[in-house]
């Protein structure tokens, strides 16, 4: 997507988000926060995403276990050749630089924007856990995001998460533009503005 149509969306976006909201540039996570959204991804999905992060970690998705055929989800890892981008029952590089930021765009056939992009054949799937920002799962032991989340997260026609604060309290969360629905912080950390839009 080029800069100008996600400036545009940008601005449709933020002529939805309620007064109660500031909108913010993005979040800063500790690797003890995450959201939970009530949507679950399908294999027809097209997942967009701005991201850093400074250590292996859990950043986006739905995962259940190693075996399933239902994953859609983002672990990124700082060894070469680490495959833990998830699709259906694919795994695909997620190899990344520490503090380096990834405009990423995951398709139903194919990412672009990782360090190393990885194509597949689209499959026909609907996750059976929801998606979760920061995290993957909400039982997994592994990491959960240690570094920035960048700007909106949108899974194309179906949301758009937008980083706010609650003014009424200073609460930083993701507003929904699919539900008009508030996400909290469901982890123990501490999320961080990364400033206003």
């Amino acid at each position: 997507m080029s800069r100008f149509r996600r400036r545009i969306m940008a601005a449709l976006a933020a002529k939805e988000l309620p007064a109660a909201y500031r909108r913010l540039t993005g979040i800063i996570y500790d690797g003890n926060v995450y959201y939970a959204t009530s949507l679950r991804l399908e294999g027809s999905d097209t997942l967009r995403l701005s991201f850093m992060a400074t250590a292996n970690c859990n950043v986006i998705g739905c995962y259940t276990t190693s075996s399933a055929t239902t994953n859609y989800s983002l672990y990124v890892s700082t060894t070469s050749g680490s495959k833990y981008l998830r699709y259906g029952g694919g795994t695909y590089n997620s190899y990344i630089a520490t503090d380096t930021r990834y405009d990423v765009v995951i398709t139903p056939t194919g990412c672009d924007g990782m360090r190393v992009d990885s194509s597949w054949s689209a499959k026909t799937f609907t996750a059976v856990s929801d998606m979760l920002i920061g995290s993957t799962s909400v039982g997994a032991t592994s990491a959960k995001l240690t570094g920035t989340l960048y700007g909106d997260i949108e899974v194309v026609g179906r949301a758009v998460f937008i980083p706010v604060e609650r003014i009424s309290d200073g609460e930083i969360g993701y507003y929904n533009t699919a539900d008009g629905s508030f996400l909290e912080n469901q982890g123990s950390g501490t999320p961080v503005k990364l400033g206003y839009a």
